[in-house]
């Protein structure tokens, strides 16, 4: 997770030279400092939504394992009655 996210923060900053650097006003840097925070926002929401996705998925699967697991109780209970 961290090698992706060194990896995205480099390519939306883009590494500038130090002459670069020093012509900009801090102005611009101020604007590229609230661009950079809006993606890391975005970033963090999508990653938000898919754990929240993986979650209900994780749910959904457990609901129909225990439903299958208490249907077969109740057929062993049945069973048992019979006999």
């Amino acid at each position: 997770m961290d090698e992706d996210l060194k990896k995205e923060l480099s390519e939306m900053l883009m590494v500038k030279s130090e002459d670069e650097v020093e012509e900009t006003s801090e102005e611009e840097t101020s604007e590229d400092e609230e661009e950079s925070q809006e993606k890391d926002l975005e970033r963090r929401k999508k990653l938000r939504l898919k754990t929240k996705n993986q979650r209900r998925q994780y749910q959904k699967v457990m609901r129909k394992h225990l439903q299958r697991v208490r249907a077969m109780r109740r057929k062993t209970k049945e069973k048992r009655r019979i006999n």
